[in-house]
């Protein structure tokens, strides 16, 4: 079994702007676009089994919501 144990996702309509942003700020540009179906597909592609994603909380009004999202994945 293989394990991506570092991996983000973010909402689609956030999708355009957030990976730029951190991709400027980090010099890394997102592997498979930053969105759970980009994810699903590159996952597929290279044999990984489960994915492990860690969210990135900006604000803490963030954090329910997007812990919710990610337990309904």
């Amino acid at each position: 079994m293989i394990i991506d144990f570092h991996t983000h996702i973010f909402p689609d309509k956030i999708d355009g702007r957030t990976p730029g942003y951190l991709s400027d700020i980090f010099g890394a540009s997102p592997f498979a676009g930053g969105t759970h179906t980009g994810l699903c597909d590159s996952m597929k592609k290279a044999g990984v089994d489960v994915s492990i994603s860690l969210p990135a909380v900006t604000k803490v009004s963030q954090v329910e919501s997007i812990a919710k999202k990610l337990l309904g994945i």
